[in-house]
C-alpha cells in the first residue's frame, strides 16, 4: 500500500506532465512582415486577425489607436478613453499596416483558409468597423466562420476592451461543430496571444500566436 505522502506526489507529477502537454501545443513567434504568415498557416486552420494596428491603422493622428493607448497609460479611465476614441472613428480613415495586407488576406480567404477579426472594440462600432475594413479592400465576411453568435458579425468578433480575448474566443469555438488542426492569430499585442493562447491550451486546441509589432508608435503611422 502506496503511503498517501507518495499518492499526492504521483498526482502532482501527472498534473504537471498534463499541463506540459497542453501547453506545448501554443506557440509564439514575432512576425516583422504580413507575409511570413503564409507559412503558419493551411487549409484546415482558423486563420485569426486583431483589426486595429494589425490589418489597418489610423491615418490622421487623433484617432490612432495608440492615443487610447497612452491615453489609459497617462491615468484616464479607460471606459472614458474608449467612448471618446470610439466616437471618433466615425470619420477616421484608415490605411493597411502594409500595403500587401488585403491582398495577403484575400490570398488565405482564396485558398479556403476560413479568416476571421478577433477586435476589442465594442460591437457598437460594427458599421465603422466594417466601412474602415472596405476602404482598404477586406471582407473578413468571406470565409469566416458561419455562425449566429452574440457580438459577432461580418467575420468578426468584438469583445470590448473591458474582457478577455481569450475567454471569448474559446467560448466562440466552443459553440461550432467545426475543429480546426491550429488556431493561428496576428495580433500587436503580447496581452491578447497570451490571453488566447492560455485559454486554447486549456481547451486542448494548438495555438500559434503572431506578435506584430509593426505599429508601435502613433509617430510611425502615416499621418495627415
Amino acid at each position: 500500500m502506496q503511503e498517501p505522502g507518495c499518492m499526492i506526489l504521483i498526482s502532482i507529477l501527472i498534473f504537471c506532465l498534463a499541463s506540459s502537454v497542453s501547453l506545448s501545443k501554443s506557440e509564439f513567434s514575432q512576425i516583422n512582415s504580413i507575409v511570413e504568415v503564409k507559412k503558419h498557416v493551411n487549409e484546415t486552420s482558423l486563420l485569426v486577425f486583431d483589426l486595429d494596428n494589425t490589418v489597418f491603422q489610423a491615418a490622421v493622428a487623433h484617432c490612432h489607436a495608440n492615443v487610447f493607448y497612452d491615453q489609459v497609460k497617462t491615468g484616464t479611465d479607460p471606459v472614458e478613453a474608449y467612448s471618446l476614441w470610439e466616437n471618433a472613428q466615425e470619420n477616421c480613415p484608415v490605411s493597411a499596416v502594409e500595403a500587401s495586407t488585403p491582398d495577403w488576406i484575400r490570398s488565405f480567404q482564396k485558398r479556403g483558409i476560413q479568416v476571421m477579426g478577433l477586435t476589442s472594440r465594442g460591437f457598437t462600432a460594427l458599421e465603422t468597423t466594417k466601412r474602415q475594413l472596405q476602404s482598404i479592400g477586406v471582407d473578413l465576411a468571406l470565409t469566416a466562420p458561419n455562425i449566429d453568435w452574440e457580438n459577432y458579425d461580418s467575420g468578426i468578433l468584438f469583445v470590448s476592451v473591458y474582457k478577455s480575448k481569450g475567454e471569448q474566443l474559446i467560448d466562440f469555438l466552443k459553440a461550432q461543430s467545426k475543429t480546426y488542426s491550429r488556431v493561428v492569430m496576428v495580433d500587436d499585442l503580447k496581452k491578447n496571444l497570451e490571453s488566447v493562447g492560455e485559454s486554447l491550451a486549456k481547451a486542448n486546441v494548438p495555438f500559434t500566436g503572431l506578435y506584430y509589432p509593426m505599429v508601435t508608435d502613433p509617430s510611425q503611422a502615416a499621418l495627415k
